[in-house]
C-alpha cells in the first residue's frame, strides 16, 4: 500500500512540474524577445552613431561591415542564435534557408491578403537533430528606413551609389513605410524552455 502512495505521489510531481506546451510557447516567446531586444538596443546605438558621422552612407557602411559582427556579439551574450532575414535582403549572408523561406512567404501573404501582421511567430524544429522553438520576430519599414530601402529613385544619389557599390545585388529597396521588411529569428533549445 505504502509503495502505491509513493509511485502516485510520485507521478504527482513529475506531473506537475512538466510544462504545458502553452507554457513553454510563453518561455519561447519571452527569451525570444529579450534577444530581440537585446540586438535592437545594440545595432541602434551604433546605427545612430553611423549615421550622425557620416550620415545615410556612413548607416550603410556601418550595416556592410559591422551588422552581421554585431549580430554574432548579441548571440554570443544572451546564448542564442540570432540572425536577421528577408524575401528581399540586401547581404547574401542574410539570403533566408528553408524554414525562413517557408515564414516569410507565410506572412509575406498575410500581409498582402489582410494588410496585418503579427508581432511574432514561433515555430518548432529539428535543427542538428536537435528541438528547437524558432521564434521569428516581424520587421516592418518605419520612416527612417526609407533612406536606405525606399523607392530607388527618390534616393538621394550618394545613397544610391553607395548602396550600389557596396551591394551590387541588392533587393531591399522600394519599400514604403508600414511594409513589411522581413525577420529576426532566434533559435532557442527544447531543453531551455523545460
Amino acid at each position: 500500500m505504502r509503495r502505491i502512495f509513493i509511485t502516485i505521489l510520485t507521478l504527482t510531481l513529475i506531473s506537475s512540474c512538466a510544462k504545458t506546451e502553452k507554457e513553454k510557447m510563453e518561455i519561447a516567446k519571452e527569451k525570444g524577445m529579450e534577444a530581440v531586444k537585446e540586438l535592437h538596443e545594440t545595432m541602434r546605438s551604433h546605427l545612430k552613431k553611423a549615421m550622425k558621422e557620416k550620415g545615410a552612407e556612413g548607416a550603410i557602411e556601418f550595416c556592410s561591415s559591422k551588422a552581421l559582427e554585431f549580430t554574432k556579439q548579441v548571440s554570443d551574450k544572451v546564448g542564442l542564435r540570432i540572425k536577421r532575414t528577408s524575401l528581399k535582403y540586401r547581404n547574401e549572408k542574410d539570403k533566408p534557408d528553408e524554414l525562413e523561406k517557408q515564414v516569410l512567404t507565410e506572412l509575406e501573404n498575410e500581409y498582402i491578403s489582410t494588410g496585418k501582421l503579427p508581432d511574432y511567430l514561433i515555430k518548432k524544429a529539428k535543427i542538428d537533430g536537435k528541438d528547437y522553438f524558432v521564434f521569428f520576430k516581424t520587421i516592418k519599414v518605419k520612416k527612417p528606413c526609407l533612406k536606405c530601402h525606399g523607392d530607388i529613385n527618390k534616393m538621394d544619389p550618394k545613397i544610391v551609389e553607395t548602396l550600389r557599390k557596396l551591394y551590387p545585388d541588392d533587393k531591399a529597396i522600394n519599400y514604403k513605410e508600414g511594409d513589411f521588411r522581413g525577420v529576426i529569428r532566434v533559435d532557442i533549445p527544447a531543453d531551455k524552455v523545460n
